[in-house]
């Protein structure tokens, strides 16, 4: 087939057009969906059988594809918009199969099956299509690109289908996302996002300016990462998960050779673990993460690879792929339909003398109804888990990081996992209305959330003591203790809010503010609660002890500071109990804790109704105080 030539000069490089990031994707006619390619986009460009390949930022890249320029060639000049990907074995982009073989070909051996997706033409004998509709230059490109189309260079397909459902499917399929594009749009390049080319994602992903590494006991442990913003790196939080021992083995030398006795970063608050090691900022790595913090840090980040189709300068936080801060109350996840609860009918918790049994559609029930109060205590949190799937009476499993996960507990998209590197671990967490529901339907009938700052384990956001009475303890006398326990606290300026346990005790929590410049670590907010219980127990050692075994206690009151450390942990805020009376851990006023009140009193079955009459802990947030010295 004879070649078309175009009568003039074809530009040596076009400035991309970029999508928008949004939330959702746009609905009704005249849009095309795409799913969203996890690789890198180039810019092919064809005159006179010679074929140029540029990134993003304009990079020639030519040489790394000899064979892929011989099939080029065939065809007439002009200039393709695509995207360079490798297939793993599912048939889905895999970006870490990519990165290899791209590396490869750096070092001039030619690996990996790459796979060219072309979806838009720019330019072809004609002249500049960028004018024209996205339907006629789509057009237009089924025509160019049809002598090469098969392995190696592919159409991308429309997707048929409304927006938000392609999304939630793309999601339940573990890929990035999709890309909707209005079909009567020009093709408009340059750094300005039009609404007009959109990308909706199911985790948000971007770059990051890698600043340092932690090891610790000699391991490889995290990445530091950092975004530019007016000419400086800030630095965005610690990127814990993604790493192989392949990509350790890759990224060592690399970090080793640009070391150096300084830190990059200079802005933002720098971590203060040991085993930092601080690098020259010259490598870019692709990172996913969950939200980005009202602080600006990156949460539950994970190492994708390095790219290197992208200069350090231009990773900023207002980049193409990084969106804004997400506000407090937006779902921490892409939309996902709420899951069919399987079997709704079956009995978690048996039925009493007076109520019929509590059934998984019925805790599905709760968890939504409680989710406003629930998920600000235990969202953003690891959590530990109790689940009943066969119901309270029969065999129950605890389940604390992914060493226990199972089934939809592992793959679920709903659920969040968090990995935390100290612990070398991954762990469950709960951050939407949706989850909770995905959590019924798992038959999980407890969950006991860290007490931490709400996307950062490793630092405490309150204090909790559990106090639990030895038998022969009256409930009043558990209330009495808790009384002086908040007065001893209000000594210290700090407040306390009252919860039951929904078995025998109480809780007394604390909010904590972490100062930014003097955070609180673990090891003080644990010293500060044993201190003041020793010394409560020291002033009434008949009545109260901090002794942990049960037969030390001698009918005394155990005051339980344990629950304040990494990892620790206690009933989270309305979470029901294994309690056959599906008791809930209740926050009550201090002035409702008087004789009569009883663990028993707060049901799943009434839990929510009480709380939409009265706001027992009103004031909760803005009452959070900085620990004493």
């Amino acid at each position: 087939m004879a070649r078309r030539r175009s009568g003039s000069q074809l530009p040596d490089f076009v400035p991309f057009q970029h999508p928008k990031t949004v939330d959702t994707p746009p609905r009704g006619a005249g849009w095309r969906h795409e799913i969203k390619l996890d690789g890198y986009r180039v810019q092919v460009r064809i005159q006179a059988g010679v074929v140029t390949w540029r990134t993003r930022e304009g990079q020639d890249w030519s040489n790394r594809f000899p064979d892929l320029s011989a099939q080029a060639a065939a065809l007439g000049d002009g200039i393709l918009d695509a995207e360079l990907c490798v297939l793993g074995p599912n048939g889905q982009p895999d970006f870490v199969a990519l990165q290899s073989a791209l590396g490869a070909r750096q070092r001039g051996r030619i690996e990996g099956d790459l796979v060219v997706y072309v979806f838009d033409l720019l330019w072809d004998a004609s002249g500049d299509l960028r004018a024209k509709p996205l339907s006629a230059r789509l057009q237009a490109l089924e025509r160019f690109v049809a002598p090469i189309l098969g392995d190696s260079f592919r159409l991308t397909q429309a997707l048929p289908g409304a927006g938000p459902a392609l999304l939630d499917a793309a999601c339940r399929l573990e890929l990035e996302g999709i890309v909707s594009k209005r079909l009567d749009a020009p093709y408009e390049g340059g750094e300005v996002r039009r609404d007009t080319w959109v990308k909706s994602k199911c985790r948000p992903s971007g770059e990051v300016v890698i600043g340092g590494w932690r090891t610790e006991n000699g391991r490889f442990r995290s990445l530091l990462g950092g975004q530019m913003e007016d000419g400086k790196l800030r630095y965005v939080g610690r990127i814990h998960t993604g790493y192989s021992a392949a990509k350790v083995a890759e990224l060592l030398p690399k970090l080793e050779r640009l070391q150096t006795d300084r830190p990059p970063f200079q802005l933002g608050e720098l971590p203060t673990v040991r085993g930092i090691r601080w690098v020259r900022p010259q490598l870019v790595a692709r990172v996913t993460y969950a939200e980005i913090t009202s602080a600006g840090k990156l949460r539950q980040a994970a190492y994708h690879g390095l790219r290197d189709d992208k200069a350090p300068e231009h990773v900023t936080a207002e980049g193409p792929d990084i969106p804004p801060p997400p506000p407090k109350a937006a779902a921490r996840r892409g939309p996902v339909k709420p899951p069919v609860i399987d079997n709704p009918d079956k009995p978690l918790w048996p039925a009493t003398a007076d109520t019929a049994p509590v059934t998984k559609a019925d805790l599905a029930a709760y968890y939504e109804a409680a989710a406003p109060w629930l998920i600000p205590y235990i969202g953003g949190r690891p959590c530990t888990l109790v689940m009943a799937p066969d119901g309270v009476m029969g065999e129950r499993t605890y389940v604390r990081h992914e060493g226990h996960w199972r089934g939809v507990l592992r793959t679920s998209p709903l659920i969040t996992h968090w990995a935390v590197a100290e612990k070398d671990k991954t762990y469950p967490g709960f951050d939407t209305a949706e989850a909770l529901v995905q959590a019924a339907d798992l038959g999980v009938v407890e969950i006991h959330p860290w007490n931490s700052v709400p996307g950062e384990p490793m630092r405490p956001g309150r204090l909790v003591f559990d106090l639990d009475p030895d038998a022969g303890h009256g409930f009043g006398e558990v209330l009495q203790a808790a009384f002086e326990l908040r007065d001893r606290l209000a000594a210290y300026g700090l407040a306390a809010f009252l919860k039951t346990s929904g078995q025998r005790g109480v809780h007394v929590v604390t909010p904590l503010r972490q100062q930014a410049h003097d955070p609180t670590p673990w090891e003080e907010s644990r010293a500060f609660g044993k201190r003041v219980c020793e010394a409560m127990a020291a002033d009434s050692p008949d009545r109260y002890t901090t002794a942990l075994p049960k037969a030390q206690r001698r009918g005394r009151l155990f005051l339980d500071y344990l629950r304040n450390d990494p990892g620790h942990h206690a009933v989270g805020l309305l979470s029901p109990r294994v309690a056959p009376t599906a008791t809930v851990s209740m926050p009550v006023s201090w002035a409702e804790a008087k004789a009569g009140l009883a663990n028993s009193d707060f049901t799943v079955r009434n839990a929510v109704a009480r709380l939409k009459r009265r706001k027992p802990w009103a004031g909760y947030d803005s009452a959070a105080a900085p620990l004493p010295s």
